[in-house]
């Protein structure tokens, strides 16, 4: 959920927010550093990839804040309605806007702060479910409305942006009971790690009856927002405490993946990997990538591709 600062407020803060606690690092190694970073302000739509992000105590700053229902208030995802992938947001700091995109139409742009939603909407409000939680979010106004449904081709939808009272507290994060969470599904974030990726797609590229799938569209297809190198398959999952640039983060587990994986994130289109291929590499639950939460208060502070990521020992 969003910091309550401007665009341009977070763009310029001070330095200090940006300093680098030495003492959590005494113990920990740098062995790897972040590729890729990814943002998803509208749930279930295209990701947007972003070189330096603000991160907030719910995760990445605006990360699936708003979400698109029914007409009968059902929560989309891709599990249900693909075109979803079609929709690409943009949120543009300085001029303080989020911006959907959609092919053959015209961009949508909408204020990021929360005051000039409420007014526009008349704070109309919006009780959903998420993952079992009741949220309540702001109704973005009936041009909003309009587009996402001329976009999705589905008469009726409303796009909702949470309500920044409408608290939900991560069930995966045991070892902390405020932890808050925005319209996310599990937890605040979640990391890939590329040696995975690289396994993933060598055990696809043996298959002769599948289509090869390159790396960004793997990453593209399990929705990651950290992406970092590594050199062991699957060694992301034994990691319990890290930091990434000045960020303290704990891992909550492995991510659990089902069929959302396989719908091609350009077309809509589903296809049977990766989780065909997934399905057969793990035993028990498919899973593909860690959970993470933040181990301390993060506000104001900023993760960049390039940032080093330190394991501590217990890692």
């Amino acid at each position: 959920m969003s910091s309550g600062l401007t665009g341009s407020e977070i763009l310029n803060m001070p330095n200090s927010f940006l300093d680098v606690d030495s003492s959590t690092l005494s113990t920990s190694k740098p062995n790897y550093q972040v590729t890729n970073m990814f943002v998803y302000p509208v749930k279930s739509c295209r990701a947007f990839e972003v070189c330096e992000w603000p991160i907030s105590d719910s995760g990445m700053l605006f990360d699936r804040e708003w979400m698109i229902v029914t007409e009968a208030g059902v929560v989309l995802t891709q599990k249900r309605e693909t075109r979803l992938c079609h929709i690409r947001p943009h949120i543009d700091l300085h001029a303080n806007a989020l911006l959907l995109n959609c092919m053959g139409m015209e961009a949508l742009e909408l204020a990021l702060d929360s005051a000039s939603v409420a007014a526009s909407a008349e704070a109309d409000l919006c009780i959903g479910k998420v993952c079992g939680d009741r949220v309540r979010g702001l109704d973005c106004g009936q041009l909003a409305n309009d587009w996402v449904s001329e976009a999705l081709c589905r008469p009726g939808c409303r796009l909702i942006r949470q309500q920044m009272s409408s608290i939900r507290i991560c069930k995966k994060d045991l070892a902390s009971e405020t932890s808050s969470l925005s319209l996310a599904n599990e937890a605040q974030y979640l990391l890939l790690a590329r040696a995975s990726i690289r396994e993933l797609e060598s055990k696809i590229a043996l298959k002769t009856d599948s289509v090869l799938l390159t790396s960004d569209e793997v990453i593209g297809r399990f929705r990651g927002n950290i992406v970092v190198d590594s050199e062991i398959p699957f060694e992301e999952e034994r990691w319990k405490h890290l930091v990434i640039g000045n960020v303290d983060f704990r891992s909550l587990g492995p991510c659990t993946r089902c069929q959302m994986v396989s719908v091609d994130q350009h077309s809509g289109d589903r296809r049977k990997e990766p989780l065909a291929t997934l399905r057969s590499m793990r035993t028990g639950k498919m899973v593909f990538g860690i959970y993470l939460a933040n181990s301390t208060r993060s506000d104001h502070k900023v993760i960049r591709v390039g940032d080093k990521v330190f394991l501590s020992q217990d890692a």
